[in-house]
């Protein structure tokens, strides 16, 4: 039975006669097969006919249905469940091209067994598997057989073996992919190819259409936004209210969760503001070259971070590992004026996000204001500063000659009243050295020599009160690494414990911050408190610790074993010359100035001395210290101030 000359079937009959069939049973039996061939032409025709107004009609509803989407995402599921459901194919997805990520993004899936499918949101690089080529190649990929294809990749539970992938393009690019998968090889043929064509044709139409209705919504979003933004900017006037505005309405516009604004002071970065409260530590410094801060103020320009564990600028300060932990995708914005630099703004979320141009502009836009608005007002309170500080200028300056004339009057009361004693007793002993029995000279001449060294030392304590006094914004600080002047003090003290028999325990942590520090003041201050701890522990053990806090601050921890500090005396062991009632009573050396020297080098340090005691058990006095982040401190040898 021949169809256009070409065989399609085969009519046989039979008979059980041997040479019963003759030339006019072969003539009718032809005639007859002439009659089947035309028969099935004409049905053939009719299927063909029927199948093409179907495709027809799939292809005008499918039309139709994505003419209704005013949405990509309802878009792609509505693609993908139509061509699934009209012309029956057994798995039809559709992706989307992410550019910023270089991803290719699972936007709308349909399937025989939902169960087996990928999630929506499933993403995969665009330069791997089908997909990729696609891209790749900007044409349609035809696998008519995956087990045999290198680069295929199976995206769920189902085994595929038949893939046709076509690029939905827009504007001369690929913008996505229309997926069609088959549970048997050699699927697909030339009408499958030719009708998909359309379908992706006609949805890369729509989609144009679809996204561009989208960003326009988007726009007017935005601008609404910002005009909301500027209107509530004008509400405002003080710089703490403007940075809570500010980061509050930034990170509400694209959805984000949390995020921190940096001021720019003393060529750093200074933590001024975070949402939630709790969310970043304030007062923290960042250098201003280093990490996304760094590249932002480089480039001037905002920059997003779609996953900061995989950006090229990140870089994770050391306490900020618990901070970002959970942050994903993050977006700094510049805070600038015309010839300012007011500081940075970071917003960011713990999902991995994607960012529109159009919301890109509208951060943009929204930093802008916010620079002007925040620098407006640090003017603003700057110039009413200076009015108070001019107005306050007179009565300062008479304060502070009031504050010397007491200083002065308290020196000279407190040098008469500490060195009356050892002063009477250097008197007495050298009456006896002269009247006394001739053999306890030895004995006399010991207690003029203690009583000596104990008037040295109170006039170098008071010269070093009288120094800090004076000199108190004159410090030649440098970024300074505490373990290299514990190391350089416990040397010194080493020989004393050994023959108090003391034990010495150093336990330095490794890799710490920088402090901003003049060596010799800070080694002058542990200095006191380790005499301190050796002075009042008769045995045991005195243990000095470094470590980092939770908040980045450096600490130093000396801990003694000793007789502890009663109560009653804790609110008062700073002050100076003051010495407990029973550290008196046992006749223990000192001045009563080693813990007020040592604080006041501590606070000129920007730094806390904290204690606790617990009397019989020994005391622990902890140093906290703010880290120094710069990487690069000015030459500070020509005498200029650099911290106070």
């Amino acid at each position: 039975i021949l169809v256009n000359g070409t065989p399609i079937a085969f009519f046989s009959v039979d008979k059980a006669e041997r040479h019963f069939y003759k030339q006019k049973h072969l003539q009718r039996l032809t005639a007859v097969a002439t009659q089947a061939s035309l028969a099935l032409q004409k049905a053939s025709l009719l299927k063909q006919t029927q199948d093409h107004a179907n495709r027809l009609a799939a292809l005008n509803t499918l039309a139709a249905e994505m003419a209704r989407a005013t949405n990509v995402k309802t878009l792609c599921q509505t693609v993908s469940q139509k061509i699934r459901e009209y012309l029956s194919y057994p798995y039809v997805s559709v992706y989307l091209v992410d550019e910023a990520n270089h991803e290719a993004v699972l936007e709308g899936v349909a399937g025989v067994n939902e169960s087996d499918l990928p999630s929506v949101s499933y993403r995969q690089p665009l330069d791997a598997g089908v997909l990729g080529q696609v891209v790749k190649n900007r044409r349609y990929e035809l696998i008519n057989d995956t087990e045999a294809c290198p680069y295929f990749i199976s995206e769920g539970q189902i085994k595929i073996l038949s893939e046709l992938a076509l690029p939905l393009k827009g504007n001369g690019r690929v913008i996505g992919i229309l997926n069609i998968d088959q549970l048997h090889k050699d699927a697909f043929t030339e009408t499958d190819i030719m009708l998909l064509t359309t379908v992706a044709d006609q949805m890369s139409t729509a989609l144009m259409r679809t996204q561009l209705l989208e960003e326009t919504q988007q726009q007017l979003r935005n601008v609404q936004k910002i005009t909301d933004f500027s209107l509530a900017l004008r509400q405002v006037n003080s710089s703490e209210e403007i940075l809570s505005l500010v980061l509050k309405q930034l990170v509400a516009a694209i959805n984000y969760e949390s995020g921190v604004i940096f001021l720019s002071e003393d060529h750093q970065l200074v933590s001024r503001y975070s949402y939630p409260e709790n969310y970043y530590p304030l007062g923290l410094a960042h250098p201003l070259d280093a990490g996304i801060s760094g590249h932002v103020l480089h480039t001037g320009k905002l920059h997003f971070a779609a996953d900061i564990r995989y950006d090229h600028w990140f870089q994770l300060m050391p306490y900020e590992s618990k901070i970002l932990d959970k942050i994903r995708s993050m977006v700094a914005i510049p805070l600038f004026t015309e010839n300012h630099i007011v500081g940075i703004l970071s917003i960011s979320t713990t999902e991995k996000t994607i960012l529109s141009e159009s919301q890109k502009q509208m951060l943009v836009t929204m930093g802008d204001l916010a620079a002007s608005a925040l620098y407006r007002a640090q003017v603003l309170e700057t110039l009413e500063e200076r009015v108070q500080m001019r107005t306050a200028e007179l009565a300062s300056a008479n304060e502070k000659l009031k504050e010397l004339d007491q200083l002065k009057n308290r020196f000279i009361a407190d040098m008469s009243h500490e060195l009356r004693t050892p002063v009477t007793n250097l008197m007495l002993y050298l009456d006896l050295l002269k009247y006394g029995r001739s053999d306890q000279r030895e004995q006399y001449i010991s207690v003029l020599r203690e009583k000596g060294r104990q008037l040295v030392r109170l006039t170098e304590d008071i010269l070093s009160i009288s120094r800090l006094d004076l000199n108190h914004n004159t410090l030649q600080m440098s970024p300074t690494d505490i373990n290299d002047i514990v190391a350089i003090v416990i040397e010194g003290h080493r020989q004393q414990a050994i023959d108090k028999n003391l034990t010495l325990n150093i336990f330095l942590q490794n890799n710490l911050p920088k402090i901003m520090a003049e060596p010799s003041q800070l080694a002058h201050a542990l200095t006191h408190l380790l005499n301190n701890a050796l002075i009042y522990t008769r045995q045991g053990s005195i243990t000095l610790t470094t470590s980092l806090s939770s908040k980045g601050q450096v600490i130093l921890d000396i801990t003694d074993t000793g007789m502890g500090i009663p109560q009653t005396d804790l609110d008062h062991i700073f002050d100076r010359f003051y010495r407990g009632e029973k550290v008196g009573s046992l006749n223990y050396p000192g001045t009563g100035l080693g813990l007020a020297i040592a604080k006041e080098i501590v606070t000129l340090h920007n730094g806390q001395i904290k204690v606790t005691s617990t009397e019989g058990k020994g005391s622990t006095f902890s140093l906290y210290f703010p880290p120094v982040l710069v990487d690069k401190i000015e030459n500070t040898s020509n005498g200029q101030k650099v911290a106070e």
